[in-house]
Formats: C-alpha cells, sequence, structure tokens
C-alpha cells in the first residue's frame, strides 16, 4: 500500500492543479470521494485490482453505481483502469482531497471517543481545536470502546490523547514506579 501512495499523489496533484485551474475542486472532490466510497468496498476493490475483466466492463460497473461523472474524471479513470491501477482510486481520493484542504488552509482532525458524539458535540470539540491549532477544522469522527471515555484528536502528526485508557495506563505507570 504505502508503494501505490507515490503514484496516487501525483496523479492527485496533477487533477488538483487542473481542477484549480477550471474552478472544478468542490464537484470533483465529490465525485472521487463518491468512486473512493466504491472502491473500498471489498467486492468492488477485488474487482477493480483484478486483471481478468478488462477496462469496459469495470468502467460500467463504476457508473452506474458512483453516478455520473465529469468527463476528467471518467478519462482519469480510464487511465488508472487501463494501467491495472484501479486499487489506487481511495488513496487517489484521500490525496486529493488532503491537498484541497490543504489549499484552503482547512486541517483534518481524527476524533476517536467511546460512544457516538452528537453535532453539539462535534461542534463544541472542533471549536476548541479551532482555537487550539489556529486553522478551520474538518472533524473526521470514529468510535472505539477500548478507549473506555475521553477523546483522542490526531492532526497530522500530533496526538492528543485525553482518553480515561491513556489516564489510567499513566497512573498504572506512576503507581508501578512509585513501589519500585
Amino acid at each position: 500500500m504505502k508503494r501505490e501512495a507515490g503514484p496516487a499523489k501525483r496523479y492527485a496533484e496533477a487533477l488538483f492543479q487542473i481542477a484549480l485551474e477550471k474552478g472544478m475542486l468542490d464537484q470533483w472532490s465529490a465525485e472521487l470521494g463518491r468512486v473512493a466510497q466504491l472502491a473500498s468496498e471489498p467486492v468492488a476493490a477485488a474487482l477493480l485490482a483484478s486483471p481478468a475483466g478488462g477496462t469496459a466492463p469495470k468502467r460500467r460497473a463504476i457508473d452506474t453505481i458512483a453516478g455520473p461523472l465529469s468527463p476528467e474524471i471518467g478519462h482519469l479513470l480510464d487511465i488508472l483502469l487501463a494501467k491495472r491501477r484501479g486499487q489506487l482510486l481511495s488513496i487517489l481520493a484521500d490525496a486529493f482531497a488532503d491537498r484541497v484542504r490543504e489549499y484552503r488552509g482547512i486541517v483534518r482532525a481524527d476524533v476517536t471517543t467511546a460512544v457516538l458524539i452528537d453535532d453539539q458535540v462535534r461542534s463544541m470539540v472542533a471549536t476548541r481545536l479551532q482555537k487550539h491549532f489556529g486553522k478551520e477544522i474538518e472533524i473526521h469522527s470514529s468510535v472505539d470502546p477500548a478507549i473506555l471515555g475521553g477523546v483522542v484528536v490526531r492532526v497530522g502528526d500530533q496526538l492528543l490523547d485525553g482518553s480515561v485508557r491513556a489516564r489510567l495506563q499513566h497512573l498504572h505507570e506512576r503507581l508501578r514506579a512509585a513501589t519500585n
């Protein structure tokens, strides 16, 4: 997967530059998001990675499920499928979205909580993170009951761990150190 990130990022950067010139950032982001969502499904991922079947049936399947696509995104799909690089779609879409966020000064925050958070809590977390980082924040939330409570936030390479699990581990380490 890591080996595939390089080509996917190059495709994403080229696509970003064209989208910027044509004023198509939002539309192409949405289209790539739909295609990436499809490509992340196990059956679709297997179909895209398979050398069997040819390009045309794969393209028809994508068009049918993902809905109408602009000619440029369609052409990109044709290139990727012809070069048997359909497995790059999810990585490419993520790289394109990252590039669009960077251009707009938006920071992605991956927020993990023990239970699902509602819009009010999401807004409160976003506001606090905006103050902390001084940038607009795009929240991507997930649930992990193993953290027991609190919140874990990853922004880029920074990790803010306010989980109950981390606090308990820290307390355990302090108690162990005190008894030695």
